[in-house]
């Protein structure tokens, strides 16, 4: 009887044609190599952007390895409107960067068939690099509809998105379906992957939604582990905003500059070697004269001691404070 039901079982596979997709409770690995080949079974396709509409709010917990060692901050935006810059149609974002206690308001011009930042204020220009190393770095693959080969959406069930040219060529493609829970919800998700020095860099994002919900990406490296590259999740999602969220938000440099804090000035660097030759240590830090309520920068780069250019990675130090 029971290898009766066995073969009624998978004759009623055969017959339907075809297998639900299978949906990963981890996250799926990547294939590599030459032969490496993703794509899921499932209809669809997807761009950075698609679907963006006016009022929409977004808030993201985000790291980049370019901006203090993937030192984590928050990043939110709200699309005031359209806009027309240069004679070309374009997003307006009004974003809100909360970094340590440190708080940044500004804007961004962001392009509508790849939504990266083409300009905006001064003060956001660091952030806006991160957001398009990290949030929109898939618009190098996947954009709106535009006449330029291998541009415009993707499908899913393609075996490759493209090439990832600086770690060796390896394919972007998707790679699974998850459903997973971030801060701002529960979301089916198809999982963007790929593999480069023996780990999995993931990206989970959602048909029909603008951008991409949680990302986990790795630096491709000759020696393991390899650090993170950027990572952010989306905490906090809202439709139909019609007043300035940030309104209420007083920006630091603002307050600075109103208690006469200086707020242009130069860096002072100082250079160091350990006493084991190990590595050597730039540190910068400024004013030169700090003020008593005022801020002060400060920062530390351990470098490899055969290169100045060449970073080392998972140091541990201790700071010491003495009056």
């Amino acid at each position: 009887m029971q290898n009766q039901l066995v073969i009624i079982l998978f004759s009623l596979i055969l017959v339907s044609g075809s297998v639900a997709p299978a949906v990963f409770a981890q996250a799926p690995e990547a294939a590599t190599g030459a032969g490496a080949r993703g794509g899921v079974d499932i209809d669809g396709s997807w761009y950075v952007g698609e679907n963006l509409k006016v009022g929409e709010f977004f808030k993201y917990k985000l790291c980049h390895q370019s901006y203090k060692d993937c030192s984590d901050f928050w990043m939110s935006f709200w699309v005031e409107k359209e806009t027309v810059v240069d004679g070309e149609k374009m997003w307006l974002f009004q974003v809100l960067v909360e970094d340590g206690d440190k708080v940044v308001k500004g804007y961004m011009n962001i392009g509508k068939v790849a939504p990266e930042p083409t300009g905006g204020s001064d003060n956001i220009i660091s952030y806006g690099a991160v957001y398009k190393s990290s949030i929109s770095w898939l618009s190098g693959f996947v954009t709106g509809e535009i006449d330029q080969p291998g541009k415009g959406p993707k499908d899913f069930r393609l075996p490759s998105w493209g090439k990832i040219a600086n770690i060796g060529g390896e394919q972007i493609a998707a790679i699974g379906l998850q459903t997973i829970s971030v801060p701002s919800g529960e979301y089916d998700t198809i999982v963007i992957g790929w593999k480069s020095g023996g780990k999995t860099s993931h990206i989970w994002v959602v048909d029909e939604f603008p951008f991409p919900v949680k990302a986990s990406t790795w630096e491709h490296v000759t020696e393991n582990p390899p650090p993170q590259e950027y990572r952010f999740e989306l905490h906090e999602y809202r439709e139909n905003v019609s007043t300035n969220p940030f309104t209420n938000f007083v920006d630091t440099a603002q307050k600075q500059a109103e208690a006469g804090c200086s707020t242009e000035y130069d860096m002072v660097k100082k250079v160091a070697n350990t006493n084991t030759n190990s590595m050597f240590v730039k540190m910068f830090y400024g004013p030169e004269k700090p003020r008593i309520g005022c801020e002060m920068k400060f920062i530390i780069e351990f470098m490899k001691p055969y290169s100045s250019d060449l970073f080392e990675h998972q140091v541990h130090y201790d700071i010491l404070r003495v009056d």
